[in-house]
C-alpha cells in the first residue's frame, strides 16, 4: 500500500498523543489518541473484509466530515480498497 496519509498517521498506531481534540463534545472536551483511533481504523476494516469487501473493490461513503468518516477512509486504504467519497 502506498498512501502518504495512512503511512504518516500510522507512525503513531500505539501512541497514546493526542490525534483530535473536540472542545465542543458533549461532555466537555474529548480527546482521541492515535491509538484509540488506530484502533477503530482496524475494527473498521475488519467490518469490510467481513462484508465482501476485496483489494481493487470501491467502498462509496456519504458523510459529513468526521473522525469516523475518516477511519472509513483509512480502513479502506488498509483493506487495499478505494474509497468514493
Amino acid at each position: 500500500m502506498n498512501n502518504p496519509l495512512f503511512e504518516l498517521l500510522s507512525q503513531y498506531a500505539d501512541s497514546d498523543r493526542p490525534l483530535i481534540c473536540n472542545p465542543s463534545a458533549e461532555n466537555g472536551s474529548a480527546t482521541l489518541s492515535y491509538a484509540d483511533f488506530f484502533q477503530q481504523v482496524s475494527r473498521t476494516a475488519t467490518a469490510l473484509l467481513e462484508l465482501g469487501i476485496r483489494p481493487g473493490d470501491r467502498v462509496a461513503l456519504q458523510a459529513t466530515k468526521s473522525v469516523e468518516a475518516l477511519a472509513v477512509y483509512l480502513g479502506c486504504v488498509k483493506t487495499g480498497a478505494a474509497f468514493c467519497p
